[in-house]
């Protein structure tokens, strides 16, 4: 099992990871601060290969979505595009996931 200290940590573990197996890495840890027009609450991680698309919302132990995550985490699902909330305890399923490509 992976140990990070942070959600930052966390999330720069499964961006690295995943630039390093060839997908291409989309990540802007807090939406709220975005410079456009937007709707809060959208995923920190935003991973892509040719026919796979992966959303990640990043959360620490004990730490769960707001409304507004949640809300997108629901339409992209229905979307039938992978998105999830990952815990640090979750790393190596995201881990296989990335290294899978699926």
């Amino acid at each position: 099992m992976a140990h990070f200290k942070s959600e930052r940590q966390f999330q720069t573990a499964v961006c690295n990871l995943a630039l390093v197996n060839g997908w291409l890495v989309y990540n802007h840890p807090d939406s709220r601060k975005a410079n456009v027009a937007s709707t809060p609450g959208f995923p920190d991680i935003v991973l892509a290969k040719p026919g796979v698309l992966v959303f990640i919302e990043t959360k620490m132990p004990k730490r769960h979505p707001s409304e507004d995550q949640q809300r997108w985490i629901d339409a992209l699902k229905t979307a039938f595009i992978r998105c999830f909330v990952a815990y640090p305890d979750d790393y190596e399923m995201v881990r296989s996931i990335i290294l899978g490509g699926k």
